[in-house]
Formats: C-alpha cells, structure tokens, sequence
C-alpha cells in the first residue's frame, strides 16, 4: 500500500533571480534570462538526483526562480532526510495547503 505524500519546499543554495540582484521582470534581460537557465537546470539535476535516491519519478507540483530557488513537489514523509542530504539542499520544509471554504448552506439558492 502507498503511503500518503505530502507537499514540500525543497530549498535550493543558489540565490533566486531577485536575491541575485536582477530585476523583476527580467524584461528580457539576457544576462538575468541566462542565470534563470542555470537555476532552471540545477533543479533538474537535482530532481533527477531525488529520483535516482527513491526510485521513482519526482512528483514536481512547481519550480520557482525568480523570487525563491525552490522545487514544490509532492513526496513520501520518509524521504525528507534522503532529500535533505542532497549537496545544494539548503532545506525540505511542508508547504500549507491553502482551500477556499465550503460555501455556506443554502447559498445556492
């Protein structure tokens, strides 16, 4: 039986495209459009990595550069250490999950 996944941050060590100075929007900025590449690439490394430790394909929700480094992905809550001790892994946190309220009763009428 599989376990439940949950939903994690997985934090990055190299800055973001903000935390690296560049302005947001790049606005075609070659040189910001370039480091976005480069961060763009390291995750997937680093996803590949992840899959090559559990055994299975990540499940990637988002990835994130311009105002964080992060990989959103759903994974089993026995992985987190694996995940952590990956070099470049600055953290794997919970991500809140967010849901609208149920409408209150009788509102469809």
């Amino acid at each position: 039986m599989k376990r439940p996944k949950i939903r994690v941050a997985i934090k990055l060590r190299e800055p973001s495209v903000a935390e690296a100075g560049y302005r947001i929007p790049t606005g075609g900025n070659r040189e910001a459009e370039a480091y976005r590449a480069g961060l763009e690439r390291r995750q997937a490394e680093v996803a590949a990595q992840i899959e090559s430790l559990t055994g299975e394909p990540l499940d990637v929700v988002r990835r994130v550069t311009l105002m964080a480094n992060v990989i959103s992905a759903n994974v089993d809550r026995s992985e987190l250490d694996l995940i952590r001790s990956i070099p470049g892994v600055v953290s794997v946190r919970p991500e809140r999950l967010y849901r609208p309220p149920p409408p209150p009763r009788g509102a469809d009428k």
